[in-house]
Formats: C-alpha cells, structure tokens, sequence
C-alpha cells in the first residue's frame, strides 16, 4: 500500500502536469524555466551578490575587509542609554532602524540554507563570504542577551528615523534601545532570537568556543520567551507578529532540538505548539512573521511521521494551485514583496525536494519563481547569455537603478529620492517586485515595488544555494 504522502506525489505530479492549462502559467514554462535556449541561468552569481547587499546593510564598526567602498562605521553609541554595546547587526532595510524579529528569521533562513545547500557554497568559493554575513547578525544577537531576563530588540526610533533620508554614516539622532523583560513579554521576538542562536551552533559547531556559546544563549532566550509568554508592541507598526507567537516558539524548539538533541525540545514542539500554531498551513506564507509551514517540513525532517508531510503538502498544494499568479507566472501572495514571499517558497520546496517530498514538482516549481525573479517575468538576451532584466541588482543586462535605499542614495554630499539612477548600486538587493499584473515602476520613491530589505533575500538566497546544487550539480 502507498504512504499518504506518496500518493500525494503522485496526485500532484499529475495535476502539475494537467491543471496549469486553465491557469496563469503553463506546466511546460515551469519545466523549462531555468533553461532557455540552452542557456543556464546563473544561480552562483547570485548568491555571490547577495552576499554583497548584506555587507552594504552592516551597522556599527567595519572590518578591514569591507567590500562596499560607500560604506563606513556608523551608529557606534548603539546601546550607550542602556550603558551596553549593541553595535553591529544589520538596519533592516533602506532605512537605519535594527528591528531583531525580522533580523534573526532572515539569519535562521540563510543558516539553514547553507547547512542544506552547503556543497553550493563551497563549489561556488563563498562560503567564508556567507560564513562572515550570518555570523554579523550573531554576534550582534549575542550582545542582545545580556542577562537572562533582558533581551534587546530594537535599536533606533521607527518614526524619527524614517523622516530621516541621509546616510547611516552621518547619523546624529537619539537612536533609543528597546528590550523585552519578564514583566515586559515579547515571546515572538525572544524565540525568534533562540532559532537563530541555536542554528548558527550548529553552523560554527568547528569553533567550539562560539558554537557553545551561541548555544547557551539560544536556551537560555528561548526559556524568556517561553515561561514568559505574551506577545509584544515595541517594533508596532513596522513589525508584530499578527499571526501570534505560537509558531515562533515551535520554530525555536525544533532549531534547538537540532542543535542539542534534547528530547525535551521536540517533544515541546510536537506536543505543546504543533496543534497551536502549525497544523494547518494552506494559504500561509512562510515569512518573518509565520513559520508555522518550516515547522512541519522540519518536524517530518525529524520524525518521518506522515501528519507533517501531508501538512507541509497542504501548504504547497495551496501555493502551486490555489494562489493567484501574475500572467508571467510569479505566485501573488501579496502586493508588498511578492518577489520575497514566492523566494521563501522556493526555498522550503527545494527543502522539501532534498528530503524525498515530491522532488520533481517542487523543483520545477522553485525553478519558476526564482527564474521569474532573476528574468523580471522577461527573457534571456542570447548576445550577452543574461536576462535582459533582474529584480536582482546587479544581475543581468539591466536591473534596478533606483531602490528605495538612503544609502544607495548618497553621493557627493548629496541624497535624493526619485527615478533618476542612484550614485551607489546596492549590488545583490531583491528589489520587491512587480504589480499583479507584471507591472513595475524602477522609482526609489515607490517604495511598494522598489523596497529592499534583508529578508526580502534571506528565502531567495538560500533558494539560489538549492538550485545551484539541485539543478547546476555543483557538489564539491
């Protein structure tokens, strides 16, 4: 007799092959999505610039090997009015701001891409450039924890700092320092903090030192966020977790039970959060604010037990099938980014593909969307053997000239915000990407379509490292 989840596979292969004829995009461009004219489209160039954008998003004091030359130390009092050093870290997105919740979910994405996709880093020669960018918002992390009832978790005014348009280095504005405390609760943000500590133990487990460290931390901020439960206000508006704080703490179980195989964390996360926060997942996203879907596909990773695959199938089914598609086929889950919301898609199929979940659908449905985001929707110039746009910058013929980035901004003592070419290119950003009808306007001032930010590349990149690895063959 067939599993459940087999005879999934094979209903899905099925209506993959058949049901896209009366949909916005055809079974065969899926199949045919990353090559085109014979021409690859090159996923490791990709992951090498995004690395780039992460470097150019780097708060507090530079190391020597900066590779961004508009770059330089900036907001080096961070963490003064608490009488701390919370210098480093990355500001979020075009703006200064240090907001942790989406800070730790796109470091814990990137950590688990490489920890899937690692043989890719490797092929590629970046994984000490990877390596160097995820460890930035560690430490950073680190210094967020001072003691075990403290958690820092933004640094800088939301507002003060948006009416702001200059550089980070010419900061001077009162940038105030926001913790979570056992009478002040932010288990949303504390759990979030213990994935990504505990993901990165695993990722440095070589340097023993740090791994042990980052793993003490992890416990000791996911024994705040679960003993005092309660949801938190303090990054409202710009960021709250509206889908609760239930999924947080299941994701922060089981990145924990893998970095220390403590019974106790697993046991947590399929008896005290599953049923809360991740059983059904079908016309969810997997984001910064919901991680209910990663839950399920780790939880099968762990268990083998059917209940989460045919979860996690759900998920997928209402993605591949259900959510509406732009004509040039991206999957439009939202008018904000949709370029990040089909990436961090891609990014848990190719998970999934890697560990026996319908490989073949899934792969070609990570193909469609990625390859969608590094062609615009366009073509492949056969001349030059590049698309002849990306909403990647730096990729291609032609990309974005205009992201709304005050950085990228400034030049010559001056800022400006408009369509007009920025002085800086803000190499390897996902820009957020088109209208639901394949529109796109390339104006800093729209920041609905040209907003960056570094989680926009945390599912993308990951998902780059999966197709260069799954597809491309790069193995070491």
């Amino acid at each position: 007799m067939l599993c459940v989840h087999t005879r999934q596979s094979l209903v899905a292969l099925l209506l993959f092959a058949v049901s896209y004829g009366t949909r916005s995009i055809e079974a065969k461009s899926l199949r045919s999505s990353a090559k085109e004219n014979g021409i690859e489209l090159d996923y490791p160039k990709a992951m090498k610039l995004t690395t780039l954008f992460y470097e150019a998003q780097r708060s507090g004091k530079l190391p020597s090997d900066n590779r961004i030359p508009w770059r330089g130390d900036s907001a080096l009092s961070d963490g003064q009015d608490h009488g701390l050093d919370l210098t480093g870290g990355w500001y979020d997105a075009g703006d200064h701001v240090k907001f942790n919740f989406p800070m730790a979910w796109s470091a814990t994405t990137l950590i688990w891409g490489v920890l899937e996709f690692g043989d890719a880093w490797k092929k590629t020669g970046e994984m000490k450039n990877i390596l160097d960018t995820v460890k930035w918002p560690l430490d950073y992390l680190l210094k967020c924890h001072p003691n075990e009832d403290t958690y820092y978790v933004q640094v800088g005014d939301g507002n003060a700092d948006h009416s702001y348009w200059g550089a980070a280095e010419s900061l001077n504005m009162n940038r105030p320092s926001f913790a979570i405390t056992p009478n002040n609760p932010g288990t949303e943000f504390a759990a979030e903090g213990a994935a990504a500590l505990a993901a990165g133990s695993i990722l440095f487990e070589d340097d023993t030192a740090y791994s042990a460290l980052l793993k003490a931390k992890a416990r000791s901020l996911f024994e705040l966020a679960d003993k005092n439960r309660g949801s938190s206000d303090i990054s409202s508006p710009f960021y709250k977790s509206y889908s609760g704080y239930w999924d947080e703490l299941g994701w922060a179980a089981v990145w924990l039970y893998k970095a220390t195989k403590d019974a106790k964390y697993l046991e947590m996360a399929e008896n005290d959060y599953y049923d809360n926060c991740c059983a059904v997942t079908n016309k969810t996203e997997f984001s910064w604010d919901r991680k209910s879907s990663a839950v399920q596909l780790i939880l099968y990773d762990l268990t083998k037990k059917e209940k989460y695959a045919d979860g996690f199938a759900g998920f997928m089914d209402s993605w591949m099938y259900e959510t509406p598609r732009t004509p040039k086929g991206l999957v439009f889950f939202d008018k904000w980014a949709p370029n990040r919301y089909s990436a961090n898609t891609a990014f848990l199929a190719l998970v999934a593909a890697k560990h026996g979940l319908v490989p073949t659908t899934y792969i070609a449905f990570a193909k469609s969307q990625i390859d969608y985001i590094l062609k615009a929707g366009g073509d492949i110039n056969p001349e030059t053997k590049q698309p002849y746009y990306s909403y990647q910058i730096g990729f291609g013929d032609n990309f974005p000239r205009a992201p709304h980035h005050r950085g990228a901004s400034c030049g010559n003592g001056w800022c400006g915000c408009s369509g007009s070419p920025q002085p800086n290119i803000l190499y390897g950003a996902i820009v957020g990407g088109p209208g639901k009808n394949d529109d796109y306007s390339d104006d800093c001032g729209n920041y609905v379509t040209n907003e960056v930010a570094t989680d926009y590349n945390a599912g993308f990149t990951s998902a780059c490292a999966g197709l260069a690895q799954l597809v491309l063959k790069l193995k070491r």
